[in-house]
């Protein structure tokens, strides 16, 4: 919020600076990687400028498979220097918000700033972060202009009052209370005690009272606890008294995502959370279990995201003995057996029903239903929740012993390599299977007796 803020600033302020920004988000696979970071930054760069596309086009063209693989990020850094060192790129600010959620490869980005960091006059870095030590450190050897440690213990003061300018905003809106005046300083006054200075609480706790009847206000107001971590245990409370399996299908929700490498499409968590197919195949009645997951999630523009990074780490931590039933490694192992299932079921040869083999990418239409909506997270991550869930004893014995695996390579793997190539995801997929083939060998294990073969297409 707070670099939202500076960059609305400098584009009122400065409307001749240019600005590249990048937010990190941990929960995303899209966003937490150093790679996702200088994508994001070389976009808004061209956005601004361009004529800066030379830079990207003649590395492009000379080493197109640079940007493909593994090495990704040293051609792409490499890119990103050459525009920063441009004497047509003028003054630009460089704003990378929340870098401890760059997950992979952070050390990378830190680099990259070190690198570029006095390149030039006209080239400003602004860059935010928790106080993760490692990063702290790293950033304290940098020669910077100015540091700032933002602690809510030596600003609780304007924290107070800014929490409690929304609480009064929000109350006074509430339909339940119809401009009841007595009633309104009440729960003014009881929620600014409660909220501990926190946006987040507030946020969630009037999520609850906006569809409230008057009667049950103050009900609500004194059986919400203080503080986010008791206001999650609260959710999670009510998640657990309720009926008829409701309860289940929300632990099934909220485990896929809490495990997912990014937010999932409507489409893809139902099925991928083994809803029944009465529910999963129809999406209002997705979004209806989704709404009975408390306010941990939410979903925008058709996508299941965490409504804030604590609440996916309350699941993840606090409460995953309760969403998971099992080690997390058996819930990643159990998100692989499904996802081969759905892809086994569900895939086949020329999926998209296309004229001919020779059809540009560009060219293909979507169809509508798409057959690969619910497929695309399988597709992409299997292999990642295979190698996390083979760190359990039991799914290894599961993987030995069982034919899942060896039977869809043998079915399915030109179906499979198929829809990589329909979403752009052939990368991805040979990382995938380059990852299983390390994976299966530390464990001294074989995929079929002639797997080779798998590896040399």
């Amino acid at each position: 919020m707070l670099l939202i803020g500076i960059i609305k600033y400098l584009t009122i302020s400065f409307p001749e600076t240019k600005l590249a920004y990048f937010f990190c988000q941990g929960s995303n696979a899209l966003m937490n990687s150093s790679n996702s970071v200088l994508r994001g930054l070389i976009y808004r760069l061209l956005c601004d400028q361009p004529s800066l596309i030379a830079h990207l086009r003649e590395k492009y063209d000379r080493h197109k498979s640079m940007f493909q693989d593994g090495s990704s990020f040293f051609a792409l850094s490499e890119v990103a220097s050459h525009m920063l060192r441009d004497p047509e790129i003028g003054r630009i600010y460089i704003i990378i918000d929340a870098l401890d959620e760059c997950e992979t490869n952070r050390n990378q980005i830190l680099d990259f700033i070190s690198q570029n960091l006095d390149v030039s006059p006209s080239v400003k870095w602004i860059v935010s972060t928790r106080k993760v030590p490692a990063i702290i450190d790293r950033l304290g050897q940098f020669n910077l202009n100015i540091q700032l440690h933002l602690d809510l213990a030596d600003n609780t003061e304007d924290v107070s009052l800014a929490v409690n300018a929304y609480i009064i905003v929000k109350v006074a809106s509430l339909p339940a209370l119809r401009e009841n005046n007595q009633q309104i300083l009440h729960v003014q006054t009881v929620m600014h005690e409660k909220a501990a200075n926190t946006f987040l609480w507030a946020a969630l706790v009037f999520q609850e009272l906006e569809t409230a009847e008057e009667w049950d206000i103050f009900d609500i107001i004194d059986s919400i606890p203080s503080g986010l971590e008791d206001l999650y245990a609260r959710m999670m409370d009510q998640i657990q008294k309720l009926g008829r399996g409701n309860s289940e299908l929300c632990h099934k929700i909220l485990a896929t995502a809490t495990l997912a490498h990014r937010p999932l499409f409507m489409a893809e968590i139902g099925a991928l959370a083994d809803l029944p197919d009465r529910i999963a195949n129809i999406m209002e009645r997705v979004r209806r279990i989704i709404n009975m997951c408390g306010s941990f999630l939410r979903i925008q523009d058709d996508t299941v995201q965490f409504v804030h990074q604590s609440a996916k780490d309350y699941l993840n931590d606090t409460a995953g003995a309760i969403i998971f039933k099992s080690p997390q490694n058996d819930a990643h192992f159990r998100l692989y057996m499904r996802s081969i299932q759905l892809m086994s079921v569900n895939l086949s040869r020329n999926i998209y029903r296309l004229p001919y083999p020779g059809i540009l990418i560009d060219d293909i239409q979507r169809p509508e239903p798409d057959p690969l909506g619910q497929l695309r997270y399988s597709c992409v991550y299997w292999v990642q929740h295979l190698c996390y869930g083979m760190q359990e004893i039991t799914s290894i014995g599961v993987l030995r012993d069982g034919k899942e695996l060896p039977t869809f390579f043998k079915q399915h793997l030109l179906h499979w390599l198929e829809a990589l190539s329909l979403m752009g995801a052939m990368g991805e997929g040979i990382s995938a299977i380059i990852r299983l083939q390390t994976a299966l060998k530390a464990s001294s294990m074989q995929l079929i007796q002639s797997g080779n073969v798998h590896w040399s297409f």
